[in-house]
């Protein structure tokens, strides 16, 4: 419940800086208006927001407003998600209303500096010709057959042994069952890609929703054993799993494997990180380490928690589901992330070669919609922080502002 209202609050907050910036569209208008008669106190914070000389204040304090204490602490709040539940109504209420408070604020003031305050030119037109990331992939049969999923046409497609391939309207790729061939062979593998810049979600022929992040891959077989289901991962992917006792699910990738019977994780695996997070939404999960960190035994995780295996062992830690989910819900969402993971991130969604050397050891705050252009995420990191960017043929590069 926390988690829906927080997204709320952030989805509000798009609305409100979309109309200071007079760009809402027309259903957009009708959401923001209902916001507003919800409540008085909507009222009263739209009205101070659009205040000029009362906006004006506000956003020059926000300049030296602590945005990653104040995160790390509403952070800590939602973590303690046990107690809160405990808790009377009215203490309930205050929570998420501070929550929603500190996140809007936040965002809209972040967003309003960028957008009247800031306008470097010469980073914009670099950027131009960079685009975000949206829904494309490329499928593998068991045969060898490449499919470039963004070029087809909805609807069925391919049949493979008692199995039908489909695109839906939204552009996902569902697997059905559509028979129960005698013999079947489990050794018959599909694998679905993800370039830079690309994402895809999956329904995989037990149930079982998949979504792919950018720079990712997911193999899998076209029937599931009696005894148990089986895919391989590379970078990261968001998973529900279908229930199924008699069957356990399990997800493989270079450093570990998760066990699972049904329930939503999400896990993080990159290549390029020193290290593979697992965490847990709802139900529970068994990571296993293996390879290099062996030793590392095993772990099972409760939901909000979140597992991080390294090179040395394997650690259980409280989870930032929001921060976690964000990628998933098309967000970017830092809290006090270190400035080269935020720039990983950039790098694989907007497919932008990115110079690491002399990368600043900061850590920043800030949301927005992974949506936007690169320009307005730069803009945004460069209002948290003391940090400077600049792209020339196609590559990124950081340095501490002057």
């Amino acid at each position: 419940m926390e988690e829906q209202k927080v997204q709320h609050s952030f989805k509000i907050a798009g609305l409100i800086t979309k109309y200071m910036n007079k760009s809402l569209e027309p259903e957009q208008q009708q959401e923001l208006m209902q916001w507003i008669n919800d409540d008085p106190a909507n009222e009263s914070l739209f009205k101070k927001l659009n205040s000029e000389d009362a906006r004006e204040h506000y956003f020059s304090s926000l300049k030296t407003f602590p945005a990653t204490n104040a995160l790390v602490k509403v952070k800590g709040r939602i973590h303690s998600a046990p107690k809160v539940l405990k808790m009377g109504r009215s203490k309930q209420q205050w929570l998420y209303a501070s929550v929603a408070a500190v996140l809007l604020l936040i965002s809209v003031g972040i967003w309003f500096i960028i957008v009247k305050k800031t306008d470097d030119e010469e980073l914009r037109y670099a950027t131009a010709n960079i685009s975000p990331g949206r829904s494309v992939a490329t499928l593998t049969l068991s045969n060898g057959k490449k499919i470039s999923l963004d070029s087809i046409a909805n609807g069925r497609f391919a049949e493979q042994s008692g199995i039908s391939i489909s695109k839906t309207k939204d552009g996902n790729l569902v697997y059905q069952i559509t028979d129960q061939p005698t013999g079947i062979s489990n050794d018959q593998f599909n694998s679905i890609e993800t370039p830079k810049g690309g994402t895809y979600q999956i329904n995989l022929p037990d149930g079982t929703k998949v979504w792919l992040n950018a720079a990712s891959s997911l193999r899998f077989p076209l029937h599931f054993s009696q005894k148990e289901r089986r895919v391989e991962l590379t970078g990261e992917g968001y998973f529900e799993v279908a229930k199924d006792k008699t069957r356990p699910f399990f997800v493989k990738n270079e450093a570990q494997e998760t066990k699972v019977l049904g329930t939503h994780f999400n896990i993080n695996g990159y290549s390029d990180n020193t290290f593979v997070q697992t965490t847990l939404i709802e139900g529970s999960v068994q990571v296993s380490g293996f390879s290099k960190a062996s030793h590392a035994g095993h772990v099972v995780l409760k939901p909000g928690q979140q597992s991080e295996l390294n090179s040395e062992k394997l650690l259980v830690k409280p989870a930032n589901l929001q921060e976690v989910m964000a990628w998933k819900n098309g967000n970017f969402l830092f809290d006090a992330m270190e400035l080269t993971n935020i720039l990983k991130q950039l790098n694989r969604w907007y497919n932008i070669s990115v110079d690491y050397s002399g990368v600043p050891d900061l850590r920043l705050t800030g949301y927005i919609s992974r949506n936007e252009s690169l320009y307005r995420v730069l803009q945004m990191l460069e209002i948290t922080a003391n940090v400077k960017f600049k792209v020339q043929n196609n590559v990124l590069k950081t340095s501490i502002k002057k």
